[in-house]
């Protein structure tokens, strides 16, 4: 069986992918990480360009039901010599395996209007894990996507990638260079526009069975005053606290206007802190 080192073009590759962001987007291409998620990404059909594995890890449970997966799939499969994935990749914990995949294209004018969960979007919110954990909120709750500008995390990264577990390619996810004009696009197409952002009703008082997008901003600074100032508040609302309960959707009071609102979802008065936005967004779900 042929081995590959450290020095193959194959390797040099991952390691330029796995360390550069602006390298995944220009190659199109996403680096999965682990037999758990690259085995559901096989099981559910996704398109897998290339799997690397550690030889020593060939004989694993866990990894060996991946090779042999991606060998009945006609995946072209890469013996790496012992450690040398380890090195390469992001994880903290050796994988054994990883594989190429193209990254998923989403047109944000092809998301359905139709109402029901909001689409969810992610403006300057930096922690992967976070992201990751978003993606699964949206796919969990039917939004229609997930929507993050450059300034968010990669939702394509390593560690974004585990925080879904594989989501961010089998859910629409959308990154947008320019944030505050999608959200006016989607704003024009009668999409309600709903800032995180301190103070107002609950957010109970929204009529969340109409097309809406639900910005959620950074867990430090909360919504920019970029969004803000590019949509004024209309009308805010702010998280409960954890022990409250919600179904969804929420009850549907009236609007306040007939032009489509622009409010405001707070995770409290200013503060914005990971916990409470994260909890705020899985209350859709319950």
């Amino acid at each position: 069986m042929r081995t590959i080192g450290a020095k193959h073009a194959h390797i040099t590759e991952l390691r330029r992918l796995v360390g550069r962001r602006s390298s995944r987007l220009g190659a199109g291409v996403v680096v999965v990480e682990g037999p758990k998620v690259l085995g559901e990404l096989l099981e559910a059909g996704i398109p897998v360009q290339r799997v690397l594995y550690d030889v020593d890890a060939a004989s694993s449970g866990a990894v060996g039901d991946v090779i042999v997966a991606a060998d009945r799939a006609g995946v072209p499969l890469e013996a790496v010599g012992r450690g040398v994935l380890d090195r390469v990749l992001d994880s903290s914990t050796p994988q054994g395996v990883a594989a190429l995949v193209a990254r998923p294209k989403h047109d944000l004018d092809a998301l359905s209007d139709a109402g029901g969960a909001p689409i969810l979007v992610a403006a300057g919110v930096q922690d992967p894990g976070n992201l990751g954990a978003l993606v699964r909120v949206a796919a969990a709750a039917g939004s229609p996507a997930l929507v993050c500008d450059r300034e968010s995390a990669d939702p394509w990264a390593s560690k974004a990638l585990r925080a879904s577990v594989g989501w961010a390619l089998r859910f629409p996810v959308i990154e947008t260079s320019d944030l505050p004009a999608d959200l006016r696009r989607l704003r024009d197409r009668g999409v309600a526009v709903v800032l995180a952002a301190p103070g107002g009703p609950a957010h109970d008082r929204l009529d969340w069975r109409r097309p809406a997008a639900l910005v959620v901003g950074s867990e430090g600074r909360g919504s920019t005053r970029r969004s803000s100032r590019s949509f004024p508040t209309g009308c805010r609302s702010r998280w409960p606290p954890a022990s409250s309960r919600s179904t969804w959707p929420p009850p549907p009071p009236s609007w306040r206007s007939r032009r489509p609102p622009v409010a405001g979802v707070s995770a409290g008065d200013g503060a914005g802190t990971n916990s409470d936005w994260v909890r705020a967004a899985a209350m859709m779900v319950r």
